[in-house]
């Protein structure tokens, strides 16, 4: 099975942010659009936090993992509406 990465957004650096961002040449607030594409972004996130502890992992090595996003306000749904 693949290694889990745990990606918590309130961890992360702007610095790491703008990375996302470039590397995905999408907003990084995207994140929290439902409507919004997720699957580079999370790519993305996973490698950012892998690069921490080993600066050679790449970007492509990133697609081979699986990710929890944490600490990430999901909207909830108006009541009685």
């Amino acid at each position: 099975m693949a290694e889990l990465v745990t990606v918590d957004v309130n961890d992360l650096t702007v610095g790491e942010m703008e990375d996302i961002e470039e590397v995905t040449g999408t907003p990084f607030d995207v994140l929290f659009d439902p409507a919004g594409p997720k699957g580079k972004m999370l790519r993305a996130a996973a490698w950012i936090i892998k690069r921490r502890n080993d600066p050679d992992f790449t970007f492509e090595q990133a697609r081979d993992l699986r990710v929890n996003l944490s600490d990430v306000e999901r909207p909830t749904e108006p009541s009685g509406q």
